[in-house]
């Protein structure tokens, strides 16, 4: 990570640590929970972040013998996750992308992230996000063992990873149709243990109840138009500059949505968080594509202008030649 991008990431990283955790409204009350008594249901299938605030504070049964409370846990712990989540972001981008494009799709990531979590963050949204860039990451390299335990850890983080399994088996079964086969349906297992698992550890809390239906997603589904401020427009134009493997990543897009047409509310933006992971590439191309497009038109313009102003000057002086 070159010097420029480093300042920009850590930039980046101190403004989201600081204006998340004051502008977190929905968090506390969970966070005291894990601390203090019961987990409520869906929280208890995503405790890998609280129970890493919970280790920052150092609390054990009674006693809280590093003397922070949950607020200052939570902003070393949001500071912690987004520097290495940008400083992901700039290094998957890297891989295929000049470092300009690379700076640009983490100052961008930083953006989306910042608009999708106003007002309501919780902790497992950005270190989903960092999840799914590397799950990615090790589909794309078909790095399978990594992509395993990588999968399993992130499901004690949250749920939405089950929906990369069908992109994972397009891209890997176009070279080996039964290692895909066995991987994806050995990951499904594996995430319904994780998911048992955790409702046994964590039982006796109430049931939330939210508006996870689909008549409200009907009425509210605008919202999800202004997911990263609808910079996801210019994945729309840079998509096709990305190869075969990369571009099937993007029918996770549908997958995703459709799971949370019916289990999520599309007024909170957040849930889209981690479509980042699959987005970023495109909308970078996406803004270098316009970008050539209006340089090119105004090129086009200026040039025409020019010629047409070279033809009215040859003109006049063929005019004042013959008199």
């Amino acid at each position: 990570m070159g010097s420029v991008s480093r300042r920009v990431g850590i930039l980046c990283s101190v403004f989201l640590s600081l204006f998340l955790l004051y502008t977190r409204n929905c968090e506390w009350g969970q966070l005291r929970d894990i601390l203090f008594g019961s987990v409520a249901t869906p929280y208890r299938y995503r405790m890998l972040g609280p129970l890493a605030i919970r280790a920052i504070m150092g609390y054990t049964a009674f006693t809280n013998p590093n003397g922070l409370t949950i607020h200052t846990a939570n902003l070393i712990y949001i500071g912690f996750v987004y520097f290495w989540l940008l400083y992901f972001v700039f290094s998957y981008l890297r891989d295929f992308m000049w470092e300009r494009k690379a700076l640009l799709g983490m100052t961008l990531a930083a953006f989306g992230i910042w608009w999708n979590e106003t007002p309501q963050a919780h902790t497992w949204d950005a270190l989903g996000l960092m999840f799914w860039i590397g799950l990615c990451h090790c589909i794309l390299a078909r790095k399978y063992a990594a992509w395993f335990f990588l999968f399993a850890v992130s499901v004690t983080n949250h749920e939405s990873t089950l929906l990369l399994l069908p992109a994972a088996f397009l891209v890997w079964g176009r070279k080996n149709l039964w290692r895909a086969t066995a991987l994806v349906v050995s990951a499904a297992a594996v995430w319904l243990a994780v998911k048992w698992g955790l409702k046994e550890a964590f039982r006796g809390g109430s049931l939330i109840g939210g508006c996870n239906d689909i008549d409200w997603n009907l009425i509210h589904w605008p919202y999800a138009l202004l997911s990263f401020a609808g910079s996801w427009v210019f994945a729309l134009f840079g998509a096709w500059r990305l190869n075969k493997e990369r571009r099937i990543l993007l029918w996770t897009i549908p997958v995703f949505l459709a799971a949370m047409f019916r289990f999520g509310e599309f007024d909170e933006l957040r849930i889209f968080t981690p479509l980042l992971a699959i987005l970023l590439p495109a909308i970078v191309e996406g803004i270098y594509v316009v970008a050539e497009l209006i340089g090119g038109g105004l090129i086009r313009i200026a040039a025409r202008a020019a010629n047409n102003d070279i033809g009215a000057s040859l003109g006049a002086m063929t005019r004042s030649a013959r008199r």
